[in-house]
């Protein structure tokens, strides 16, 4: 399996997250290469596993937000005077 090489710029620009590319690169541990010895395969399989779990990453907020949404919406009917029937 072939992978690329990428300056911490270029996977910022990548993942469309710049600020964080050097912290995931040293959160996930992958491999860092001087300068002078770089090579064209080393991270492209993993740009595209963590592509995948940010668009996973993604999914699991918008769910997150919509129990929110549902949370806050039902305690506003129980605490508005024409909301849920009382016992």
């Amino acid at each position: 399996m072939a992978t690329e090489t990428l300056s911490y710029s270029q996977l910022g620009d990548r993942l469309s997250w710049p600020e964080a590319a050097r912290t995931l690169v040293r959160r996930l541990r992958l491999p860092r290469q001087k300068v002078n010895e770089r090579s064209d395969a080393s991270l492209k399989a993993r740009i595209e596993e963590l592509e995948a779990q940010l668009a996973k990453a993604e999914a699991s907020a918008a769910s997150h937000r919509a129990d929110f949404e549902r949370e806050r919406e039902r305690a506003t009917l129980s605490t508005s005077p024409g909301g849920w029937a009382r016992r």
